[in-house]
């Protein structure tokens, strides 16, 4: 059984929140048992790197502006954000 099944508002879900607190395990179980597991898995991951890359954005730019920032610090930054972005135009090519 889907634990989301029974959510028809947004009360209902805020309720289940309260009742039980998913783990990440959990969470990835629920996406993987749902009819779309692939293609809602793949969204899934899709709006993680989306939320990675548009933090390391922020981050970078404020470490950029201030001046007492650690320069291995910014490469490294920069490192992960160029690699983020690689990540997700590689998992923009595949086709479900």
């Amino acid at each position: 059984m889907n634990a989301f099944e029974n959510v028809n508002t947004v009360d209902d879900l805020l309720s289940m929140n309260e009742e039980r607190k998913l783990t990440a395990v959990e969470i990835v179980e629920e996406v993987m048992k749902s009819e779309n597991a692939i293609s809602t898995g793949s969204e899934v991951v899709m709006r993680l790197l989306v939320g990675a890359i548009e933090m390391h954005k922020h981050v970078l730019a404020d470490k950029v502006e201030d001046e007492d920032s650690n320069h291995m610090d910014i490469v490294q930054w920069t490192h992960d954000l160029t690699m983020l972005k690689a990540a997700y135009d590689m998992l923009s090519e595949v086709k479900m």
